[in-house]
């Protein structure tokens, strides 16, 4: 079982961090997702998917779900995942950040229930101690070689080391942003921010 734990392992910690590379950050679709949510439709969509997801944690609470089937469950906090991340990219410009926090903390958390879940039912398969922090620190260290690499990477691949011309390239990229975000005064990073 030893295999198949470490690749369960893996896949739960690879996944959230594959989405963060390649759906937020600069390596992957992060300034066309910032520049599609900078306008107010995309701020309200956000706000509504936050008071959704506020009501969905009344909901699960009200009606016990901690005791519902592991299915159920399962399914509760894909919705629960779905409404964060609406919100969180929804309301992208204003918090940049935290979509990218919320997907970096899925891992350590379904890497957690899985060891509770596993441990509550107690039986024969039950995974042990050693084990269980042997493919988790084992999967945590190979995403963050792995998130490392792809960085050094796509720096060498798109001449993207951090310099000036980086910084105005991705200054340009989010050139929507700056717009929306300083609607009455018009931002320009060469002007107002460049050394």
């Amino acid at each position: 079982t030893e295999p198949i734990w470490l690749l369960q392992t893996l896949l739960l910690v690879a996944i959230p961090d594959l989405v963060v590379i390649m759906c937020v950050s600069a390596i992957g679709l992060g300034p066309k997702l910032y520049k599609a949510v900078a306008n107010d439709r995309a701020r309200q969509l956000g706000n509504l998917a936050a008071c959704v997801c506020l009501l969905w944690v009344v909901i699960l609470f009200v009606f016990d779900a901690a005791r519902s089937p592991v299915v159920f469950q399962f399914l509760a906090g894909l919705v629960m995942l779905g409404l964060l991340l609406a919100s969180t990219g929804f309301r992208g410009v204003s918090y940049a950040w935290a979509a990218t926090i919320v997907l970096l903390a899925v891992p350590p958390f379904l890497v957690g229930l899985r060891r509770f879940k596993q441990k509550q039912k107690q039986s024969a398969n039950h995974i042990k101690a050693e084990l269980y922090y042997r493919a988790s620190g084992s999967a945590f260290l190979c995403c963050g070689i792995g998130a490392l690499a792809a960085w050094i990477v796509w720096q060498v691949v798109s001449n993207k080391y951090w310099s000036a011309d980086t910084r105005l390239w991705l200054a340009e990229q989010n050139s929507d942003v700056y717009q929306y975000v300083y609607k009455p005064f018009s931002l320009s990073y060469t002007n107002h921010c460049n050394p």
